[in-house]
C-alpha cells in the first residue's frame, strides 16, 4: 500500500489523465493532492493539504496508522527531485518507537514517474499490512 503528496495536478494533466474542468479547477485552488491506491486497484484522492510541511505530517499520520496493524513491517519512503521531504518522513519515523518496522528504504523514484506526477512528488509505501483503506 502507498500514500503520496503530488505537489500539484500540472503534470497529471499534461499527460491527458484529468479532465479539462479539472484543470480549471485546479489552476484556481492551489492544494496539493494525498493519493492512496484502494483495494479496486484504482488512485483515490485521499485529500488536500495545503503546502509541503501539512503533507508531511498527513503522511506520517497516515504511515502511523498503517504500521499499528503489525509488527512485521516494511517502509519504503519515496520522492522526486526534493529529498528534503522524504528525510523528514524518515526521521519521524525513526523516531516514533510506537511504529513498528523491520526497515525502513529511502528512494529517488524514477524519471517515468516524475514526468507524470511532477518531480515534487513524495510518499510512502508499507508492506505486510493488511488494513489500507
Amino acid at each position: 500500500k502507498f500514500i503520496a503528496v503530488l505537489e500539484n495536478f500540472k503534470y497529471v494533466f499534461r499527460g491527458g489523465r484529468a479532465p479539462f474542468l479539472g484543470r480549471f479547477i485546479s489552476s484556481i485552488i492551489r492544494f496539493m493532492p494525498i493519493l492512496t491506491i484502494g483495494s479496486n486497484g484504482k488512485v483515490q484522492l485521499k485529500k488536500f493539504v495545503r503546502n509541503k510541511e501539512s503533507g508531511i505530517i498527513e503522511i506520517f499520520k497516515q504511515t502511523k496508522a498503517l504500521i499499528s496493524c503489525s509488527e512485521n513491517n516494511k517502509i519504503g519512503i519515496f520522492y522526486g527531485s526534493d529529498i528534503s521531504p522524504a528525510l523528514k518522513l524518515e526521521k519521524m519515523i525513526r523516531e516514533d518507537k510506537s511504529i513498528k518496522t523491520d526497515e525502513i528504504i529511502l528512494t529517488e523514484i524514477t524519471t517515468i514517474m516524475v514526468a507524470h506526477t511532477g518531480p515534487g512528488i513524495f510518499g510512502v509505501a508499507v508492506t505486510n499490512c493488511p488494513n489500507l483503506e
